[in-house]
C-alpha cells in the first residue's frame, strides 16, 4: 500500500485482503562510533517493492566499536485511523528514542519483576524442571491478550500451529493461572469472550439452537475450523467459558465483569443447554388451573 524511506527512517503500511485491517511497521536507527574523530559512518535507505532497505557504510580503526540501535514501532487501524498510522508510528519511535535503550531495558525489567514476584513457581533439586516451568510461565505471560479484543492462541507465540486460533484451552488450561496471579490479564481474556457474544448468538442460530454457541476455534468470533464434523460438535466450549467467568469472580470478588457482559454470556450459554434437552424430558410447568 505505502512505503517511504529517508536517511535512517523507513515505514511500510499494508492491509489485509478480507478484513481490511491496516498495519504500519516503521523503523529508525542510531549509528554511533566509539571514536568519532577517527571513525566515519553514513546511512541511506530506499523503498523497494519488497520493503525498506537500509545501507550502512562505516570505517573505524582496529579495536573501535560501532553500535547500531534499531527502533521499531507497530500501529494498526484497530487503534488509530489508517491515514494516521505512519504518524503514530513515528511518534512511538520518538518516544522510544527519548528514553533510550537503557531506559527501555529498565522499563522491561520492572515489568518482568512485577510478573515474577506474583507468578514464579520455585522448585528445589531439579534445575531443568525449574527452567522448564519458568519458560512456560513466561510464554503464557507474553502470549496473552491484554486489551479485551484478543485472547491466547492454542500454541501461544511458539509457532504457527492452529494458525493462531483461540480454543477452549485458554479458559480451561491458561486462564486459571492468570486468575490467581495476574487477574487483570484474566479479566481481559474474558472481556474478549464478552465482546464476541453476538457472533456466538449467530453461530447458535446457524446450528438451529437458541442462546449462544461459542466457536470451537476462532479469532474474530466466527467458527474457523476447516473440519466440519469437529467444528459443529464442540459444544463444551460454552461450559468452559461460563465456568471460567465463575472462577474469576469467585477468586477476585470483581463482580463488575458480570455487569460488563459476563452475566449475559452465562445466561445465553445456559439458554443453549436448555434448548438441547429433549422436550419430552423437560419437567412440565403446572398451569394456573392445576395449582
Amino acid at each position: 500500500m505505502h512505503r517511504e524511506a529517508s536517511g535512517t527512517w523507513g515505514a511500510v503500511v499494508q492491509r489485509t485482503r478480507t478484513t481490511r485491517l491496516a498495519i504500519a511497521v516503521a523503523a529508525d536507527h542510531d549509528l554511533r562510533a566509539d571514536e568519532p574523530g577517527r571513525s566515519s559512518t553514513r546511512t541511506s535507505s530506499v523503498a523497494t517493492e519488497d520493503g525498506i532497505a537500509l545501507t550502512v557504510d562505516a570505517s573505524a580503526p582496529r579495536g573501535a566499536r560501532i553500535a547500531l540501535t534499531k527502533y521499531l514501532a507497530y500501529c494498526t487501524s484497530l487503534d488509530h485511523p489508517e491515514e494516521a498510522l505512519v504518524t503514530r508510528a513515528r511518534e512511538a519511535i520518538g518516544d522510544a528514542r527519548s528514553r533510550g535503550f537503557d531506559g527501555l531495558v529498565e522499563e522491561q525489567r520492572a515489568e518482568l519483576e512485577r510478573f515474577w514476584s506474583a507468578s514464579d513457581v520455585q522448585i528445589d533439586g531439579d534445575g531443568a524442571l525449574q527452567q522448564g516451568v519458568r519458560f512456560n510461565l513466561f510464554s503464557l505471560f507474553q502470549s496473552a491478550g491484554r486489551e479485551g479484543r484478543t485472547s491466547l492462541a492454542a500454541k501461544g507465540l511458539t509457532g504457527e500451529g492452529y494458525e493462531g486460533h483461540y480454543f477452549w484451552d485458554t479458559e480451561v488450561f491458561a486462564l486459571p493461572f492468570f486468575v490467581y496471579t495476574q487477574p487483570a490479564i484474566a479479566r481481559a481474556l474474558l472481556r474478549y469472550r464478552c465482546g464476541i457474544l453476538d457472533k456466538a448468538r449467530a453461530r447458535a442460530a446457524e446450528m438451529s439452537q437458541r442462546g449462544a454457541l461459542y466457536p470451537w476455534r476462532t479469532i474474530g468470533g466466527e467458527e474457523a475450523s476447516a473440519y466440519f464434523p469437529a467444528g459443529t460438535a464442540q459444544y463444551h466450549i460454552n461450559a468452559d467459558i461460563a465456568q471460567a467467568i465463575g472462577k474469576y469472580v469467585a477468586a477476585t470478588g470483581d463482580r463488575t465483569l458480570l455487569l460488563e457482559g459476563g452475566a449475559e454470556v452465562v445466561f445465553e450459554t445456559a439458554r443453549l443447554w436448555a434448548d438441547l434437552v429433549p422436550t419430552s424430558r423437560r419437567r412440565a410447568t403446572p398451569s394456573a388451573s392445576t395449582r
